[in-house]
């Protein structure tokens, strides 16, 4: 049996906006397989389980097994757009500041402008917070050092790698290693699912003091954060249909190609068949890579 390359499924899963709930309902793949498949080197894989694979990726069976090169920077699809900025920024992002734009009467400018600011905040915060997890994890350990001191007949347990662990995250956070890239995964902790980084971890508690209106689904080492915003202002733009508004939330329809026909008020109409259409090509251009 063949072996999948991990980085090269967590990439393409990524690079496609799916989370791994969602990649198993398109494979039809059980998501423990999925989850397991991201993160074990070793792992021989059915041939039935690869081609399933493929098919919810869009990419030929090689190169989710390595035999075939396969690069995001290089392939041209609809995931990504060029910015201004000299940067390339997801298209869901994109149209993630339209969105928030229409819903809070905005210039886009005034987002961008603004994001720098709130990215620090975000960083700092997430830090903070795992400085005081860290002081009460070592106040817990100091206490339960004391405890056992005094129950002279058990020996000592030997608690040498946890604290090599406290003293590698102590030295994260002093870093400022938002994304812990510089603790060991195998020793220090252990990711939750889909969330691999202590900053994903904190942004997907962030959402729960906001509601429905933003929804945080993970965030890579490599790879760009998939969250989802404004889901009612999607809406508007496809006259209510839903399956349509995910399709603008998951970047598959770049609503800066808006044309102007289609905007301003009362166009909603026009707006929601130029989706309509957009979708159409996307999902052809799909089945070509297929």
């Amino acid at each position: 049996m063949q072996k999948i390359v991990p980085e090269v499924l967590k990439r393409l899963r990524l690079s496609r906006r799916f989370s791994q709930d969602e990649l198993a309902t398109r494979s039809k793949i059980d998501k423990q397989t999925i989850h397991r498949l991201e993160k074990a080197s070793n792992e021989k894989t059915r041939e039935h389980t690869i081609q399933q694979l493929s098919r919810a990726l869009g990419v030929e069976p090689a190169v989710l097994t390595g035999e075939k090169h396969w690069d995001d920077q290089d392939e041209n699809n609809s995931y990504f757009l060029m910015s201004k900025l000299g940067f390339r920024i997801s298209t869901s992002t994109h149209n993630a500041m339209h969105l928030t734009a229409d819903r809070y009467h905005v210039k886009y400018a005034d987002i961008v402008e603004l994001a720098p600011f709130l990215f620090c905040w975000a960083a700092e915060a997430s830090l903070k917070r795992r400085r005081n997890q860290l002081e009460q994890v070592e106040l817990a350990l100091e206490r339960a050092q004391e405890a056992q001191s005094k129950i002279l007949h058990l020996d000592a347990p030997d608690l040498t790698e946890f604290e090599q662990a406290i003293a590698a995250e102590r030295e994260s956070i002093e870093g400022k290693d938002i994304f812990g890239l510089g603790l060991s995964l195998d020793q220090h902790f252990k990711p939750e699912d889909w969330r691999d980084n202590p900053f994903a971890v904190f942004l997907d508690g962030l959402t729960e003091t906001i509601g429905e209106d933003a929804i945080f689904d993970g965030y890579g080492y490599q790879d760009y954060p998939i969250y989802r915003v404004c889901a009612e202002e999607a809406e508007r733009y496809t006259e209510g249909d839903k399956e349509l508004a995910e399709h603008i939330l998951e970047g598959h329809v770049a609503l800066g190609d808006l044309p102007k026909d289609c905007q301003g008020l009362g166009k909603y109409k026009e707006r929601a068949e130029w989706v309509r259409s957009k979708v159409a090509e996307f999902h052809n251009e799909m089945l070509k890579r297929l």
